[in-house]
């Protein structure tokens, strides 16, 4: 095994137990459920960053809540063709709600405070 290969075994291994140990929920009163969520993997942030990069706000939120939230059993809520409705038939306070307990806007915060900027 390589060093990179082993490594990558270790990284894995660590994002795996903090998925595992980091699970939270929120209750969503309006809609009678409990919500659970993970951390966010790479990919996932980067869907939600695109959108808030681009000023959308509510479909930050919407993104939020397709990829992360999950049933009492860890299923995905939500699919991707659930997105029309949750983007204009929802409550987009509730919206907010959820993806604010889900710290998307904090992660996504932190990230950029850390990402250094190039001095000219």
């Amino acid at each position: 095994m390589s060093n990179g290969d082993f490594a990558l075994a270790k990284a894995t291994e660590h994002f795996k137990a903090q998925l595992q140990d980091k699970e939270e929920s929120i209750e969503v009163s309006e809609w009678g459920v409990t919500v659970h969520f993970r951390p966010m993997n790479g990919k996932q942030r980067d869907a939600i960053s695109k959108h808030i990069t681009e000023g959308n706000i509510t479909e930050a939120c919407v993104e939020s809540i397709l990829v992360r939230a999950r049933d009492e059993n860890g299923k995905l809520m939500f699919k991707p063709i659930h997105r029309r409705e949750l983007m204009t038939r929802v409550d987009p306070d509730v919206v907010l709600t959820i993806a604010t307990a889900m710290h998307t806007f904090d992660t996504l915060m932190e990230d950029e405070e850390e990402i250094p900027t190039k001095k000219s």
